[in-house]
Protein backbone atom coordinates (compact mmCIF):
# COMPACT_ATOMS: atom_id res chain seq x y z
CA UNK A 1 0.00 0.00 0.00
CA UNK A 2 1.36 3.49 -0.47
CA UNK A 3 1.65 6.79 1.38
CA UNK A 4 -1.15 8.13 -0.97
CA UNK A 5 -3.61 5.50 -0.47
CA UNK A 6 -3.04 5.76 3.47
CA UNK A 7 -4.18 9.10 3.79
CA UNK A 8 -6.71 8.56 1.47
CA UNK A 9 -7.95 5.89 3.75
CA UNK A 10 -7.46 8.09 7.18
CA UNK A 11 -8.68 11.31 5.51
CA UNK A 12 -12.26 9.16 4.41
CA UNK A 13 -12.07 7.50 7.94
CA UNK A 14 -11.90 10.99 9.40
CA UNK A 15 -14.47 12.75 7.16
CA UNK A 16 -16.83 9.41 8.38
CA UNK A 17 -16.22 10.21 11.98
CA UNK A 18 -17.01 13.91 11.96
CA UNK A 19 -19.90 13.13 9.73
CA UNK A 20 -21.35 10.89 11.95
CA UNK A 21 -20.21 13.00 15.37
CA UNK A 22 -22.62 15.62 13.49
CA UNK A 23 -25.96 13.78 13.31
CA UNK A 24 -26.35 13.54 17.15
CA UNK A 25 -25.30 17.53 17.39
CA UNK A 26 -28.84 18.52 16.46
CA UNK A 27 -31.07 20.27 19.46
CA UNK A 28 -34.49 21.10 19.36
CA UNK A 29 -36.17 23.61 21.54
CA UNK A 30 -39.15 23.26 23.68
CA UNK A 31 -42.49 24.23 21.77
CA UNK A 32 -44.54 27.17 22.50
CA UNK A 33 -48.00 28.32 21.69
CA UNK A 34 -49.96 30.97 20.90
CA UNK A 35 -53.68 31.31 21.63
CA UNK A 36 -55.56 33.49 18.69
CA UNK A 37 -58.77 35.00 18.84
CA UNK A 38 -61.09 36.52 16.23
CA UNK A 39 -64.44 38.53 16.91
CA UNK A 40 -66.84 39.85 14.69
CA UNK A 41 -68.54 42.45 16.29
CA UNK A 42 -71.33 43.45 15.30
CA UNK A 43 -72.47 46.62 13.61
CA UNK A 44 -74.80 49.19 13.54
CA UNK A 45 -74.89 53.01 12.12
CA UNK A 46 -77.18 55.41 10.59
CA UNK A 47 -76.56 57.33 7.32
CA UNK A 48 -78.55 60.97 6.87
CA UNK A 49 -79.02 62.07 2.80
CA UNK A 50 -80.43 65.30 3.77
CA UNK A 51 -80.23 68.60 1.37
CA UNK A 52 -78.98 70.97 2.51
CA UNK A 53 -77.86 69.63 5.45
CA UNK A 54 -79.75 71.78 7.72
CA UNK A 55 -83.61 70.59 7.90
CA UNK A 56 -85.07 74.47 6.68
CA UNK A 57 -88.63 74.50 7.58
CA UNK A 58 -90.95 76.63 4.51
CA UNK A 59 -94.10 77.53 3.99
CA UNK A 60 -94.06 76.37 0.05
CA UNK A 61 -96.66 77.98 -1.79
CA UNK A 62 -97.97 79.66 0.79
CA UNK A 63 -98.89 76.87 3.12
CA UNK A 64 -100.04 77.75 6.63
CA UNK A 65 -97.89 74.29 8.00
CA UNK A 66 -94.29 74.82 7.63
CA UNK A 67 -92.52 71.66 6.32
CA UNK A 68 -89.25 70.59 5.51
CA UNK A 69 -88.28 68.98 2.30
CA UNK A 70 -87.74 64.42 2.57
CA UNK A 71 -85.56 63.54 4.75
CA UNK A 72 -83.92 59.99 4.06
CA UNK A 73 -82.31 57.58 6.57
CA UNK A 74 -80.87 54.40 6.85
CA UNK A 75 -79.59 52.03 9.75
CA UNK A 76 -76.96 49.69 8.21
CA UNK A 77 -75.78 46.71 9.64
CA UNK A 78 -73.72 43.43 10.41
CA UNK A 79 -73.38 40.47 12.92
CA UNK A 80 -76.59 40.67 14.21
CA UNK A 81 -77.19 37.09 14.03
CA UNK A 82 -77.88 36.98 17.54
CA UNK A 83 -80.96 39.71 17.39
CA UNK A 84 -84.28 39.96 16.36
CA UNK A 85 -85.38 43.40 15.88
CA UNK A 86 -84.24 46.60 14.09
CA UNK A 87 -86.14 49.76 14.88
CA UNK A 88 -85.31 53.50 13.38
CA UNK A 89 -86.48 56.20 16.08
CA UNK A 90 -86.20 60.34 15.13
CA UNK A 91 -86.73 62.01 18.54
CA UNK A 92 -85.84 65.35 20.92
CA UNK A 93 -83.76 64.97 23.56
CA UNK A 94 -86.19 67.63 25.51
CA UNK A 95 -89.68 67.02 24.92
CA UNK A 96 -90.58 70.48 25.51
CA UNK A 97 -87.93 72.24 23.97
CA UNK A 98 -87.58 70.91 20.43
CA UNK A 99 -87.51 74.19 19.12
CA UNK A 100 -86.64 77.73 20.41
CA UNK A 101 -85.74 81.00 19.94
CA UNK A 102 -82.87 83.04 21.36
CA UNK A 103 -85.93 85.11 23.31
CA UNK A 104 -87.32 82.09 24.93
CA UNK A 105 -90.44 80.94 22.91
CA UNK A 106 -90.09 77.36 22.23
CA UNK A 107 -91.73 74.70 20.35
CA UNK A 108 -92.36 71.43 22.26
CA UNK A 109 -92.22 68.15 20.10
CA UNK A 110 -95.57 67.13 20.47
CA UNK A 111 -95.95 70.08 17.87
CA UNK A 112 -93.69 68.38 15.71
CA UNK A 113 -95.14 65.77 12.84
CA UNK A 114 -93.13 63.44 11.21
CA UNK A 115 -95.12 62.18 7.62
CA UNK A 116 -93.50 59.10 7.21
CA UNK A 117 -93.55 57.61 4.02
CA UNK A 118 -95.39 54.00 3.40
CA UNK A 119 -96.40 54.53 7.13
CA UNK A 120 -98.06 57.61 8.11
CA UNK A 121 -98.09 60.87 10.06
CA UNK A 122 -96.93 60.52 13.98
CA UNK A 123 -96.15 63.19 16.24
CA UNK A 124 -92.81 63.34 18.71
CA UNK A 125 -95.01 62.30 22.05
CA UNK A 126 -93.79 58.48 21.78
CA UNK A 127 -91.72 56.62 23.93
CA UNK A 128 -88.66 55.67 22.62
CA UNK A 129 -85.64 54.38 24.63
CA UNK A 130 -83.80 57.35 23.53
CA UNK A 131 -86.46 59.87 24.46
CA UNK A 132 -89.66 60.81 25.73
CA UNK A 133 -90.31 62.72 22.43
CA UNK A 134 -89.96 59.63 19.44
CA UNK A 135 -91.35 58.47 16.52
CA UNK A 136 -90.83 54.99 15.49
CA UNK A 137 -89.43 55.70 11.49
CA UNK A 138 -89.41 51.96 10.56
CA UNK A 139 -89.30 48.39 12.48
CA UNK A 140 -87.91 45.29 10.85
CA UNK A 141 -88.27 41.89 12.30
CA UNK A 142 -86.05 39.76 10.12
CA UNK A 143 -82.49 41.02 11.15
CA UNK A 144 -81.74 37.68 12.17
CA UNK A 145 -82.09 35.83 8.68
CA UNK A 146 -79.00 36.67 7.80
CA UNK A 147 -77.59 38.84 9.57
CA UNK A 148 -76.18 41.99 7.35
CA UNK A 149 -78.82 44.09 5.67
CA UNK A 150 -80.37 47.76 6.22
CA UNK A 151 -83.64 49.30 7.04
CA UNK A 152 -84.37 52.89 5.01
CA UNK A 153 -86.74 55.42 6.26
CA UNK A 154 -87.93 58.53 4.28
CA UNK A 155 -90.02 61.21 6.08
CA UNK A 156 -90.01 65.33 6.20
CA UNK A 157 -90.98 67.13 9.45
CA UNK A 158 -94.35 69.99 9.74
CA UNK A 159 -94.91 72.19 12.68
CA UNK A 160 -97.85 72.45 13.80
CA UNK A 161 -100.33 75.14 15.26
CA UNK A 162 -99.69 78.99 14.23
CA UNK A 163 -99.13 80.90 17.30
CA UNK A 164 -95.15 81.24 17.68
CA UNK A 165 -93.69 84.69 18.17
CA UNK A 166 -91.57 85.82 15.37
CA UNK A 167 -87.80 84.88 15.49
CA UNK A 168 -85.57 82.35 14.46
CA UNK A 169 -86.24 78.86 16.19
CA UNK A 170 -83.42 76.12 16.29
CA UNK A 171 -83.16 72.60 17.57
CA UNK A 172 -81.63 69.41 16.85
CA UNK A 173 -83.30 66.18 16.19
CA UNK A 174 -81.68 62.88 16.93
CA UNK A 175 -81.57 60.00 14.42
CA UNK A 176 -80.65 56.12 15.98
CA UNK A 177 -81.47 52.74 15.78
CA UNK A 178 -81.78 50.26 18.32
CA UNK A 179 -81.33 45.97 17.72
CA UNK A 180 -83.05 43.37 20.02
Amino acid sequence: MTAAMIRRSIVGAVFLLVTMANVNAQFNSTSSNLNLNWQDNENLWVNINFAPGTGNFQQQGGAVTPTTSPITVTANYNGLVNRQTLTLYAYFADPARALANGAGSVIPAANIQATIDGVGTSVFNQASPFSAASVQLATSVDVATNGTGNLPATFSLAILGTNYPAGQYSGTLFIQAQAI
